[in-house]
């Protein structure tokens, strides 16, 4: 057996003795590199998963919002058109009829008493219309008048038995 005395003299043995420390020492540089590269992975799967979840949740907001919107448009509209006078039957005495050409090339109908107001064509068009309709007019094409919102009937706009109507944002 080798005493400790010869093997710390001899050459061979310390070089073998250096070769090892030196590959466990970049055997442990390697293993840390991998630790970081793998944490360093794990951190950006964790980033992309929380990426991926906020842009969910940012959908999803934005999808409930959407329908938020479109529920309380339709209740206004529904409570809108609740507050006009009763339609009456198709060929009442003292109705008119009115057709009604909104900005996206619809057409709504309706018919009035004539003794409605023009208040209530304008909060017909209001109501069954999903537009944004602010500073709008209502025009009679021919002969060419504009309405404005008033209490005029519409007998004395002249718009009776039956009338066409354009809405036209300015």
């Amino acid at each position: 057996m080798i005493s400790r005395q010869q093997s710390a003299s001899n050459p061979e043995l310390q070089n073998q003795r250096s070769v090892r420390e030196t590959q466990d020492l970049e055997y442990e540089m390697s293993l840390a590199e991998d630790r970081a590269r793998e944490e360093s992975l794990r951190q950006e799967q964790l980033r992309e998963v929380r990426e991926m979840e906020e842009r969910e949740r940012k959908a999803r907001e934005e999808q409930e919002d959407q329908e938020r919107r479109v529920r309380e448009a339709k209740e206004r509209r529904e409570r809108r058109l609740s507050l006009l006078p009763e339609e009456p039957p198709g060929k009442a005495p003292n109705s008119t009829a009115l057709a009604i050409r909104i900005p996206d090339g619809d057409r709504i109908c309706r018919r009035f008493n004539a003794t409605d107001t023009l208040d209530h064509v304008f909060e017909f068009v209001e109501a069954t219309t999903d537009l944004d309709l602010s500073g709008y007019e209502v025009m009679a094409q021919f002969p060419r008048k504009v309405f404005r919102r008033s209490p005029e009937t519409l007998r004395e706009a002249g718009l009776t038995p039956n009338g066409s109507l354009i809405v036209h944002l300015p």
